[in-house]
């Protein structure tokens, strides 16, 4: 899993001299006390929680995990793909589609360590600042 990881890094890296306008990435990670997934408790130590998004274009592709610092395991690995497009003729409009594979690659086959989630979504741009009425 890691030459693979390390291979994709490299290759978007590599690519992104060539595709520089349509392509961007980045990383984050948080860190947390107690960590929930959907009101189930998965590890009430001290956590680290990664991510890393790449785009290009419209296609998009997302890494989350969740890392206990007090067993040395990830907890929970998700992965998301997704495409989105601005509406013709109504550029403050963006559909999406994609899907999420949520993994806890700890916990036995038995329980159901994998989840697959399909979504769409719309998103409208809005002010910043509401309309008041004043000029």
């Amino acid at each position: 899993m890691k030459r693979f990881l390390s291979a994709a890094v490299l290759a978007v890296l590599c690519s992104t001299a060539v595709f520089a306008s349509d392509f961007s990435a980045k990383a984050y990670t948080d860190a947390v006390t107690k960590y929930l997934w959907r009101g189930q408790v998965l590890s009430e130590s001290f956590s680290l929680q990664p991510g890393f998004d790449f785009s290009f274009d419209s296609l998009s592709f997302g890494f989350w995990g969740s890392y206990s610092l007090e067993s040395g395991e990830f907890k929970e690995a998700d992965y998301t793909i997704s495409y989105s497009e601005t509406v013709p003729g109504a550029d403050f409009l963006e559909i999406s589609s994609g899907f999420t594979v949520y993994t806890f690659p700890y916990t036995p086959v038995s329980e159901g360590n994998n989840s697959t989630e399909i979504f769409i979504g719309i998103t409208a741009d809005a002010p910043a600042s509401p309309y008041n009425g004043s000029a």
